[in-house]
């Protein structure tokens, strides 16, 4: 590779759930404007309750695309994403639904991004 090019993929480590999959971020907005429902809470305790352990052990998963470990705490961040999207979802609900499926489908065919020398140690 070239100095200063900029390689395309991803962090073979992991990264965000909201840059794999920016639709979740429709749970934060049922979490913002509509955090008196009580679905609303319980969901969102659910979720919380899920993090703790997930948040207290560290394990990459080794290679992988997003966050692996986010099936713990999916479903009940999905009924927080519909919930956030109301019953006629809007057109850029649509559109964050078709990237993140989209982005989903890049992260099967792109590369994981080289991981720099600086990290593994090997620098001379």
């Amino acid at each position: 590779m070239e100095t200063g090019a900029i390689p395309i993929g991803y962090d073979p480590r992991g990264m965000s759930v909201f840059i794999a999959t920016p639709a979740l971020l429709y749970g934060v907005v049922a979490l913002i404007w509509k955090w008196k429902e009580p679905l609303v809470r319980d969901a969102a305790i659910s979720v919380a309750l899920a993090l703790v352990p997930l948040l207290l052990y560290f394990n990459t998963g080794y290679w992988q695309f997003g966050h692996r470990f986010s099936m713990d705490y999916l479903a009940a961040a999905m009924l927080l994403v519909m919930i956030g999207m109301g019953p006629r979802p809007s057109r850029l609900a649509l559109t964050l639904i078709w990237l993140s499926v989209l982005i989903q489908f890049a992260g099967l065919w792109l590369p994981p991004t080289p991981i720099p020398e600086w990290i593994t140690g090997t620098v001379a």
